[in-house]
C-alpha cells in the first residue's frame, strides 16, 4: 500500500538510464533522465540531442548520428542490441554506435556525468511547429506598435513542448 500511496503522490517519476558513446576516441558517459520508462524514439533523440552538444563542446561540427544501440545486460555481464523500450530498466547501461565508426569496447566505461547544459534557444526555436502557428494567432497589435503576447503558456499537447510567456 506504501508503493501506491508514492505512486499517486508523485505519478511521473524519473527513470534515468546511463548513456555512452565514443567523442573523438574517448568515451562520454551521461546521466538521461526521462519522465517514465521513454520509448525507443525518446531515447534515440535524446541520445542524438546530447551527443551532438558534446560534440561541439569537444569542437566538433556536425550531428552525432546513431548505427545502432545495446545495453548491458547485468544478469549476464554482456551486451544486448536495445531493440525494444519494454528492455530498459532503471539505471541501465547503453553504448551508443555510430555509423562509420569503430568502437574500443574492451576499454572500461568512465563514470557517468550529467549531460551537457544546453545553449538556451530563442523563444521562436522553443515553439513546435503547430505551437508556432497558435503563437501567432495569440499575437496582435497592442495599438502602440508593440506586439501583446498572453500570458499563459502556449502548450502543445502532441508534441509535449511547452514555451515559456515572455
Amino acid at each position: 500500500n506504501s508503493f501506491c500511496t508514492l505512486l499517486a503522490a508523485h505519478p511521473t517519476m524519473v527513470f534515468t538510464v546511463y548513456a555512452c558513446a565514443d567523442i573523438d576516441g574517448e568515451k562520454a558517459n551521461f546521466e538521461l533522465g526521462f519522465n517514465g520508462v521513454p520509448s525507443m524514439h525518446d531515447v534515440h533523440v535524446r541520445t542524438v540531442e546530447v551527443f551532438t552538444r558534446a560534440r561541439r563542446e569537444a569542437g566538433i561540427g556536425g550531428q552525432f548520428q546513431v548505427a545502432a544501440i545495446v545495453m548491458h545486460n547485468r544478469a549476464t555481464d554482456s551486451w544486448e542490441d536495445l531493440v525494444a523500450a519494454g528492455q530498459l530498466t532503471a539505471n541501465c547501461q547503453l553504448y551508443i554506435f555510430q555509423p562509420n565508426h569503430t568502437d574500443d569496447m574492451s576499454k572500461p566505461l568512465p563514470k557517468p556525468l550529467l549531460p551537457p547544459a544546453a545553449v538556451a534557444p530563442s523563444r521562436e526555436e522553443t515553439l513546435s511547429r503547430s505551437a508556432r502557428s497558435t503563437y501567432s494567432l495569440l499575437r496582435s497589435p497592442s495599438g502602440n506598435g508593440e506586439s501583446r503576447v498572453l500570458r499563459d503558456s502556449v502548450y502543445d499537447r502532441s508534441a509535449g513542448d511547452v514555451a515559456a510567456t515572455p
